[in-house]
């Protein structure tokens, strides 16, 4: 493969209109707008109102997940807390009204 001498090289930049003295342009015709880092990108103004309205969705947010927490507290926590309590309670309860509906029939028997 045959190689270009200087000369040849100097001809064919002479030919094409580019001076051999200049740096070789990277064939960019549009200027190039400089980068920001996304720190520097200005920001779209937002009005005041908005942020009181992300307050609100928040707070909203908020009360449903401790509304949510309560609901499974009463449910299925304070049930292991307090369970042997009302269990009694409710046997009690249901000793009571056994006895009770034990007497009317013992007296309905009777009549």
């Amino acid at each position: 493969m045959p190689r270009l001498t200087d000369d040849e090289i100097d001809l064919a930049f002479q030919q094409s209109g580019t001076a051999t003295d200049e740096p070789p342009s990277l064939g960019l015709a549009t200027p190039v707008a400089p980068i920001q880092p996304p720190h520097l990108i200005p920001q779209p103004y937002s009005p005041g109102g908005s942020r009181w309205r992300d307050y609100g969705a928040l707070a909203i947010i908020m009360a449903g997940i401790a509304f949510g927490f309560h609901q499974l507290y009463k449910k299925y926590l304070l049930p292991l807390i307090l369970g042997g309590r009302e269990d009694r309670k409710q046997l009690e309860r249901m000793a009571a009204s056994l006895s009770e509906l034990s007497g009317s029939v013992a007296q309905t028997g009777k009549d």
